[in-house]
């Protein structure tokens, strides 16, 4: 039978305090909806090498689109842009990340900053902001 020596235990290294948490970028108010700060990092503009999986193709307006999850993409030499959504374009589902809201009598769906309305049967047509200003709630 094996014996071991027990070696007394080193002792711990004191705890250092924790830096207090400081947010990267403001916290918006309480009546703002998590939405309004929907993918920060896919803002029009953003680059990407490629498109992600799942894309559907669109051309609307002469000009070629592709769509996923509620971001409209142009395709550009080596890679796609995240673009603005096309006014009047039509997509066949909302986004994942999508709330309805009913302003003057008509049910509208946002995702992000792009505002959506029932067209039915096909699917649902990207219209301009409806001014409404309310809690997002």
């Amino acid at each position: 039978m094996q014996r071991f020596r027990s070696q007394p235990a080193a002792p711990r290294p004191a705890r250092q305090p924790h830096p207090a948490f400081q947010p990267s970028r403001p916290v918006p108010p309480a009546h703002a909806h998590p939405q309004q700060r929907w993918h920060d990092y896919y803002r029009p503009g953003y680059k990407l090498r490629y498109l992600p999986h799942g894309s559907l193709s669109l051309h609307f307006g002469g000009l070629d689109y592709f769509f996923f999850d509620g971001f409209f993409y142009r395709p550009f030499s080596d890679g796609y842009f995240v673009v603005d959504a096309p006014i009047g374009a039509i997509v066949l589902s909302l986004p994942r990340l999508h709330f309805s809201f009913h302003f003057n009598g008509i049910e509208y769906f946002r995702a992000g900053n792009t505002f959506y309305r029932r067209h039915h049967p096909r699917g649902y047509i990207v219209v301009p902001d409806p001014g409404y200003r309310g809690d997002w709630r």
